[in-house]
């Protein structure tokens, strides 16, 4: 779209499009730390370490289960060529 010089629809999901990445950086960093866990939990730990690096599994398996789905419905409308935000008149949030 803004290769066609068409910026006003190019950002007009850019909040979206911010919210998308976002999740799926999010992701990378709790995977970063799954990955962290699982090596420290198999090197012996005491049990409170155990209980801190299965508890930091959860978090990971919790935001990957409710909030990276996210991604699924964001992506379907950032990919949608319709322009609804864009083609709204102004006058329909006017009072009368």
């Amino acid at each position: 779209m803004a290769g066609q010089g068409n910026i006003e629809a190019f950002l007009a999901d850019a909040t979206l499009f911010l919210e998308f990445f976002a999740l799926i950086v999010i992701s990378w960093q709790w995977l970063l730390q799954g990955i962290a866990a699982e090596k420290a939990l198999s090197g012996n730990p005491s049990r409170k370490e155990e209980r801190f690096y299965r508890g930091k599994l959860f978090a990971m398996q919790y935001f990957f289960r409710y909030e990276l789905t996210r991604i699924q419905g964001l992506s379907v409308r950032l990919l949608d060529g319709d322009h609804l935000t864009l083609d709204m008149d102004p006058e329909y949030l006017t009072d009368f």
